[in-house]
């Protein structure tokens, strides 16, 4: 794992998951409203999870997030952006992490908010945000920070 921060403000994570052989990302299905960050039922995003009380770090997040949303420990180094994002509506800021997996999976999140969406690649992206409301706001401000500091990494 690559460096770590502590950040004692509220904030969330989020871990983009990129196939090397599809070429395409893990997405996760909301299953509950949640106005105060901008969730609808149905919505597509990646894996993310916001900081409980009791996170020690933004890795530790990250570590729940795994557990919790994508159902699995994953294999190789998650990269972390120590920069968050931090020009969305709901006023949180959101730390970016990825990894690169050789094969997509499916699998089952221990979190009941969510489900296996998706694995879609950056035109399917592209093209399904084009209705309002089908992803959550992070979508695509996340997916072009994680082009542009990842893009070698993710060929």
């Amino acid at each position: 794992m690559q460096d770590d921060c502590i950040d004692n403000a509220l904030y969330g994570v989020v871990l983009v998951v990129y196939c090397r052989t599809s070429k395409r990302f893990l997405f996760l299905r909301e299953l509950k409203d949640k106005p105060q960050t901008f969730k609808t039922k149905g919505m597509l995003a990646f894996p993310s999870e916001t900081r409980e009380s009791y996170d020690s770090s933004v890795r530790a997040t990250i570590a729940r997030l795994l557990d919790e949303e994508v159902g699995m420990k994953l294999s190789g180094d998650i990269l972390l952006s120590l920069e968050p994002l931090s020009d969305f509506r709901h006023k949180i800021p959101v730390y970016i992490s990825w990894v690169v997996v050789d094969d997509e999976f499916c699998a089952v999140p221990n979190d009941t908010d969510v489900e296996h969406g998706a694995w879609l690649d950056e035109s399917d992206i592209c093209t399904l945000s084009v209705p309002s409301g089908y992803f959550r706001i992070e979508t695509m401000p996340v997916l072009k920070k994680v082009l542009l500091l990842a893009k070698s990494a993710l060929i």
